[in-house]
C-alpha cells in the first residue's frame, strides 16, 4: 500500500533524527536510496523530486531538496552537478545496508499491524472479510496514523482496539512514533529553508475560539485541557525566547468580542438552567460543568468572571473593537459567498445555517482586514489566524469561495496543526524527548475520538427526544427520565477506558429512545412484580410463623400458669405458717391485727413477687430460644 510506504518512511525519519544524525543527512540518504533503487543516472532536481514521491511516497520542497543535493551530495561526490543536471558518479554504489534494512524492517512491521487490526475487526464481526474490505480497513488505518481517517467506516473499530491494548507498551509506542515522524515530515515538507529551525522569528496573533477557551479552563475535561496547555507552554517558551533578547513577544493571544458575547450567552443559559427555566442540553459537557455546583444565578455570576480573570491572568486578551469595514476590498462577506456555500453543503450533505455561517464569515473578514488581504506568503509570514476547535468553522475556512487561491493561508486552523508547527519548529522532535505533546499519543486520540462519536449521539438522541415530547408522543415524566438517562452517558475523553469500552460502544451503536421506553417500562413491571412478591412473602411469612407459634404459645402459657398458681400456693403457705407461728410466740397483750401488721412487714422485706418476675424472663428466653430452633429446623 502507498500509505504503508509512507509510515515506513516517517518512522525511519523519526529514528534517525533520534539517533541525532542532522537532518540534511537523512533527506540525504532518502535522496540517495530513491536514486539508486531507480537506477537514474542522470536527473534534474524536480525529476528527482518526482522520484523521492515514487519510492518513499515523500513530497519535499524543491528548494530543500537542492538544498541538500548541493550540500550533501555534491560535496560527498556522488553527484555532480552540470548545466541544470545530476549525474551519479559511481552507478555500481549500493543502497546503504544499515539504512534499507531498517527501511524493510518498518515496512514488514507495520504490515504486521495493519493484520493485527484486520483480524480484530473479523473477529469483531464473527466473519471473514473479502479483499476490498481489508484493503479499506488498510486505508482507515493508514490514514488514521497519519493525521485523518476519524470520520470513516473502521474509524471505530480501529480506536476500540487501540484502547484495548492500552497497557501494550510496544503496541502504543509503535504508533506514537509514527505521529512525531508525520509531524517531521510535515514540517519538513512546508518549510524551504531548515537552517531557520529552532526558534519562531515572526510575529503572530492568535484569535482563540470559544471552544478552546473552555478547554483551556478545563471545562470540557482533563485531556482537552492538557492539550491546550501543551500548545500554551510552546507559545510561553517562543515568548521567552524573544523577551530574553529585548524583543517584544511574539504571540500574542486574543479573543474577538463575538467570543466574549458567546461566553456570556452560555453562562446565561446555565443561569436558565438553574432557574429551572430552560433544560439543560446533555451533550453539552461544559454546560453541564459550569452549572456543576451552583445553586442560584450568582453562583453562576461568579464562576463566569472567574472565567475571564483567568483569561486575562493567563495573558489572553479582548480584542480592542474597530472598524473592519473601512476598506471593502478585505470583505469577504456577501450574498454571492453565502450562496455558493448553501450550493456546496446540499453537494457534501452539509447542515447549512444562514446566520450561524454568516456570523462566522465575520470573524474572517476581520483577520483579512488585519492580514490586509495578503494570505499567500506561508503561515509564518500570515501575522493574524483564527485558533478554533469548530469543525464547521474549519469547513467554511477552506471553502473555495472564502479561500480563492488555495495557496492561501486559511482565515482558521485548528490546535493540533498550530502545536505540530511550533513543535517542529522548535526542533522539540529531533532527537530522543519524552517531553511530547499529549495529542501526539495514539490513546489521547483514540479517547477523543469515541467521546465526540458517544456526544454527537447524545446530541442527535436529544434533539430527537424534543421532538417526540413537543408532538405528544411521550409524557414529561419519560422526558425527564430520557434526559437525565443521556446526561448520564456523555463522558469526557479520559473516562474513556478499557472497563467501560464495551457499553461506551453499545450506546454509540444501540441506543434507542424507543427501547430506552421499553426497558423502562420493563422495570417498571417488575418493580410493581416485585412489590407485589413481597407482600405475598410477607403474607406468607406470617401464617407460617403463626402455624410454628400457636402451640408453643399454647404450652408454654399452661406452664406459666401453672407454676404462677404453685407460687402462689407456696406464697400463701408460708404466710399462713408464718402466721401460726407468731400465733405461737404472741403475748397477751398482741392483738390479732398487730399480728396480720408483722406480716405484712415480713412479705415487704421479703417481695417474693420480684422472684416471680424473674422467673417470667426465664420462661420467656425458653419460649424465644424453643422458637428459632423450630424455624431453623423447618
Amino acid at each position: 500500500m502507498k500509505e504503508n510506504k509512507l509510515i515506513a518512511s516517517v518512522v525511519v525519519f523519526k529514528e534517525l533524527l533520534d539517533n541525532n544524525k542532522d537532518i540534511y543527512d537523512i533527506i540525504g540518504e532518502f535522496l540517495k536510496a530513491s536514486i539508486l533503487e531507480e537506477k537514474k543516472w542522470n536527473f534534474t532536481s524536480t525529476e528527482l523530486k518526482n522520484i523521492l514521491e515514487k519510492v518513499f511516497d515523500f513530497k519535499l520542497p524543491e528548494a530543500v531538496i537542492k538544498s541538500t543535493l548541493k550540500n550533501r551530495l555534491v560535496k560527498t561526490n556522488f553527484v555532480s552537478l552540470d548545466n541544470g543536471t545530476y549525474t551519479v558518479n559511481n552507478v555500481n554504489e549500493q543502497i546503504d545496508s544499515e539504512f534499507e534494512k531498517k527501511y524493510l524492517e518498518k515496512r514488514s512491521l507495520y504490515k504486521k499491524t495493519e493484520k493485527e487490526f484486520i483480524d480484530f475487526i473479523e473477529e469483531k464481526r464473527e466473519t471473514t472479510l473479502s479483499k476490498p474490505e481489508k484493503n479499506k480497513i488498510r486505508d482507515n488505518i493508514n490514514h488514521y496514523l497519519l493525521g485523518n481517517g476519524i470520520n470513516e467506516p473502521y474509524t471505530q473499530d480501529i480506536s476500540e482496539y487501540i484502547i484495548q491494548n492500552k497497557g501494550n507498551k510496544e503496541f502504543t509506542d509503535r504508533l506514537n512514533i509514527v505521529k512525531e515522524g508525520v509531524v517531521l515530515y510535515t514540517g519538513v515538507r512546508y518549510t524551504a529553508d531548515l537552517n531557520e529551525l529552532g526558534t519562531w522569528n515572526k510575529p503572530l496573533t492568535i484569535f482563540i475560539g470559544t471552544e478552546l477557551l473552555f478547554n483551556f479552563l478545563g471545562y470540557d475535561g482533563d485531556i482537552y485541557k492538557e492539550i491546550f496547555m501543551d500548545f500554551l507552554k510552546l507559545v510561553r517558551e517562543i515568548n521567552q525566547a524573544s523577551t530574553s533578547k529585548g524583543q517584544s513577544k511574539k504571540i500574542q493571544l486574543k479573543y474577538f468580542n463575538e467570543t466574549e458575547k458567546d461566553i456570556h450567552s452560555l453562562f446565561h443559559v446555565a443561569s436558565l438552567i438553574i432557574e429551572n427555566k430552560t433544560s439543560l442540553d446533555p451533550s453539552r459537557t461544559a454546560m453541564k460543568e459550569i452549572v456543576n455546583g451552583c445553586q442560584s444565578k450568582s453562583d453562576i455570576i461568579v464562576k463566569r468572571n472567574k472565567f475571564f480573570i483567568d483569561l486575562k491572568t493567563s495573558g489572553i486578551q479582548l480584542e480592542e473593537d474597530k472598524d473592519y469595514y473601512s476598506n471593502p476590498d478585505f470583505n469577504v462577506e456577501g450574498t454571492n459567498v453565502i450562496d455558493a456555500i448553501l450550493l456546496q453543503s446540499k453537494t457534501t450533505n452539509k447542515r447549512f445555517d444562514e446566520e450561524y455561517c454568516k456570523d462566522n464569515i465575520k470573524l474572517f473578514t476581520k483577520i483579512n482586514v488585519l492580514r490586509k488581504g495578503i494570505s499567500d506568503r506561508g503561515f509564518e509570514n500570515c501575522k493574524y489566524i483564527l485558533l478554533t476547535g469548530n469543525g464547521y468553522i474549519h469547513y467554511l475556512a477552506n471553502s473555495p469561495s472564502i479561500k480563492v487561491n488555495p495557496k492561501d493561508i486559511p482565515f482558521a486552523t485548528n490546535l493540533d496543526f498550530i502545536t505540530d508547527k511550533f513543535w517542529f519548529t522548535l526542533k522539540k522532535g529531533f532527537g530522543k524527548s519524552e517531553d511530547t505533546p499529549k495529542s501526539f499519543d495514539v490513546i489521547t486520540k483514540a479517547q477523543m475520538v469515541l467521546s465526540s462519536q458517544m456526544n454527537n449521539t447524545v446530541q442527535e438522541k436529544y434533539t430527537a427526544l424534543n421532538e417526540k415530547f413537543k408532538n405528544g408522543e411521550i409524557t414529561k415524566e419519560e422526558a425527564i427520565s430520557l434526559t437525565y438517562d443521556l446526561r448520564e452517558s456523555t463522558l469526557k475523553p479520559e473516562e474513556i477506558t478499557e472497563v467501560n469500552l464495551k457499553n461506551s460502544l453499545s450506546f454509540i451503536n444501540d441506543y434507542s429512545i424507543e427501547n430506552h421506553l421499553k426497558e423502562r417500562e420493563l422495570l417498571n413491571q417488575k418493580v410493581i412484580e416485585g412489590q407485589q412478591a413481597k407482600k405475598e412473602l410477607r403474607r406468607r411469612d406470617l401464617l407460617d410463623r403463626t402455624k410454628i407459634n400457636k402451640p408453643i404459645k399454647l404450652k408454654l402459657k399452661l406452664v406459666k400458669w401453672l407454676i404462677y398458681l404453685i407460687l402462689i400456693i407456696i406464697v400463701i403457705s408460708v404466710y399462713f405458717a408464718g402466721y401460726k407461728v407468731i400465733g405461737y410466740f404472741k403475748t397477751p397483750g398482741d392483738s390479732p391485727l398487730s399480728i396480720i401488721g408483722f406480716v405484712i412487714g415480713i412479705i415487704v422485706l421479703f417481695p417474693f413477687w420480684k422472684y416471680t418476675r424473674k422467673l417470667n424472663l426465664v420462661i420467656n428466653k425458653k419460649i424465644k430460644s424453643e422458637f428459632k430452633k423450630r424455624i431453623t429446623s423447618a
